[in-house]
């Protein structure tokens, strides 16, 4: 539909608050619509834990190290791997 492709092409911003706060299931929003409940379950419960190991003063998860300028690891939460890796800066 054309109202699918316009959110194919914008930038999905607060796509992480349903899964911070576990409402995925009653979140009105159409990029979540059609999604694996499972899925979206297991990954609220992994960023809830990383959010709260972070607030605590802990790495967010045991395999993503803190962000630094010599250092700087981003974390993909692809609901899979979830890869560590280096987030590229242009000087």
């Amino acid at each position: 539909s054309a109202a699918s492709d316009v959110y194919k092409r914008q930038a999905c911003h607060c796509i992480d608050l349903p899964f911070l706060f576990g409402t995925t299931d009653t979140w009105k929003a159409p990029m979540l619509a059609g999604g694996d409940t499972e899925a979206m379950r297991a990954l609220s419960r992994d960023l809830q834990r990383a959010f709260t190991r972070f607030v605590h003063g802990d790495a967010p998860c045991d395999d993503w190290p803190r962000f630094t300028r010599e250092e700087p690891m981003t974390k993909r939460w692809d609901g899979q791997a979830n890869p560590v890796t280096p987030l590229r800066i242009d000087d």
